[in-house]
């Protein structure tokens, strides 16, 4: 299979076994048939069936011995696949494994099931991962759009500011109304808590409680789960070793975490948020011989949006916590060892993908 990013029909890349493709783009299938045998196979025709795309009895044709791969696309040629419907394959109707699947290849002299013959392989399969657009924001974001010392009106105003609302408790709700961060439960945003991502962040900056927390949140908002779970292989591994450092007070790829909440790529023990333009040359910004061009889909460029969480924010109104953040550096409360008022020193929260 090859992605297919504008949806066309035709594949935009080289073809392979398995591919990551993002939600809502496309992919293209190419089935190839080989005839390795010392007789011609089906004077009626190979036929080859794939129950995962959706198509059955698909005729390759007669095939010679010593004759070039037979091969045919899905959707331009193999028009019929039941998940590729109107000439596409997007990539969230055919995600997962399919297998393709010789359903009929006779040997023309002897009339036998070339399937059943030593060293025929007679099925393949490819896999597609599917990931969503990541949406990501800093630790100073996240830590100062909660409303007041409370965490409450949800919806503002928070402060005394005209527009502002809790952004960061909206997102810890939609995500299951606990996050795992660090061994703690972060589920509220109230000030003097234990369980306070204002607490967790405003109490210890630059530490990778700070840095995790936000992650969190960020992976929430994207649709991946609090542990990043949904998105790539990456993202995925990235939160599970630096969260689990963390919990046993390690600082494990704290830098990378940090990098990805800023729309960076890490690379070579450095945060990257670029390339120079016309080149593959990493770049952190435009100098005198190089315009940095931000990475395409950079997660920090995207709307702080989600509408199948129903969350989208409007990020030109006031910040709703900035003097509870600078309350909460001062009340003694932490919630790793300090005397907080509220919530449960610990960690207990099952964690929603």
């Amino acid at each position: 299979m090859a992605l297919d990013d504008n949806c066309d029909g035709a594949a935009d890349g080289p073809f392979g076994d398995n591919i990551t493709q993002d939600a809502g783009e496309c992919v293209v299938y190419k089935i190839c048939v080989t005839n390795t045998g010392e007789q011609a196979l089906n004077g009626t025709g190979v036929t080859v069936s794939d129950a995962h795309i959706g198509f059955t009895d698909i005729n390759f044709g007669s095939i010679a011995v010593g004759a070039p791969a037979v091969c045919k696309e899905v959707p331009s040629v193999i028009t019929t696949a039941t998940q590729c419907a109107d000439g596409k394959c997007i990539c969230e109707d055919v995600q997962g494994t399919n297998t393709a699947s010789i359903s009929s290849a006779v040997c023309v002299n002897t009339q036998v099931n070339a399937c059943d013959q030593d060293g025929s392989i007679c099925e393949d399969t490819a896999t597609v991962e599917c990931v969503s657009e990541a949406i990501c924001r800093t630790p100073g974001f996240w830590m100062t759009h909660g409303c007041g010392t409370t965490g409450t009106p949800l919806y503002g105003p928070c402060e005394g500011k005209t527009g502002s609302q809790n952004i960061t408790q909206q997102v810890i709700n939609a995500c299951g109304g606990c996050l795992d961060v660090c061994g703690r439960d972060i589920t509220d945003t109230a000030t003097m808590s234990y369980d306070s991502a204002i607490e967790a962040m405003c109490d210890n900056p630059g530490k990778p409680i700070f840095h995790l927390t936000a992650m969190a949140l960020n992976c929430c908002i994207s649709g991946f789960g609090s542990d990043c779970s949904g998105g790539d292989a990456y993202l995925s591994n990235l939160f599970a070793e630096a969260n689990n450092s963390c919990a046993m007070g390690g600082s494990y790829r704290k830098d990378e975490v940090d990098c990805w909440n800023n729309g960076g790529k890490y690379d070579n023990g450095k945060c990257w948020y670029g390339t120079c333009e016309g080149t593959d040359t990493l770049c952190k910004e435009s100098t005198w011989d190089c315009n940095c061009i931000s990475f395409p889909n950079n997660c920090h460029e995207m709307d702080l949006c989600n509408e199948d969480m129903g969350l989208c924010f409007d990020e030109g109104k006031p910040a709703g916590s900035a003097k509870a953040c600078t309350a909460a550096k001062k009340n003694g409360c932490n919630v790793f060892d300090g005397t907080c008022t509220s919530g449960t020193l610990g960690g207990s929260c099952v964690v929603e993908p």
